[in-house]
C-alpha cells in the first residue's frame, strides 16, 4: 500500500494551502541540497561526515522529485503492531534519517 504525503515527515504541513505548502516545501529541499553540497566538498570534511551529508541530500532529492513530479511523496512502507500503527515513509525519509544520525555522530565524536 502506499501513502500521498502531501506534507512532510508523519504529515506535517499538510494542512497548509496547496501552493504555499509546495512552494515551501521545494524550497526547504533546495536549501538543503544547496546546504549539503557546500559542506560536503569542503577539505575538512570526513567520511562520516561526507556519506551523512550525501544520504541527507539524496534523500531530499528523491522527494523534491516526487514533490514536483507527483505534487505529494509517495509513502509506501506502512507499518502495523498489532493496534500502534506507524507513520508510511519511503526510501529518501530512510536516508534522511540515516544521514541525520551519521552527521550527529560525526559531530558528536569531534568533540570527544
Amino acid at each position: 500500500m502506499y501513502v500521498q504525503n502531501s506534507g512532510v515527515a508523519f504529515g506535517f504541513l499538510a494542512h497548509l494551502s496547496g501552493i504555499y505548502r509546495f512552494i515551501f516545501l521545494i524550497a526547504i529541499s533546495a536549501i538543503v541540497v544547496i546546504i549539503a553540497f557546500y559542506f560536503m566538498f569542503k577539505s575538512d570534511t570526513s567520511k562520516t561526515l561526507f556519506v551523512g551529508l550525501s544520504m541527507l541530500a539524496g534523500g531530499a532529492l528523491g522527494n523534491l522529485y516526487d514533490r514536483v513530479l507527483h505534487g505529494y511523496v509517495l509513502d509506501f512502507f506502512d507499518f502495523y503492531i498489532k493496534t500502534y500503527h506507524y507513520p508510511a515513509f519511503n526510501f529518501a525519509d530512510s536516508f534522511i534519517t540515516m544521514g541525520i544520525l551519521l552527521i550527529l555522530y560525526d559531530r558528536i565524536s569531534k568533540k570527544n
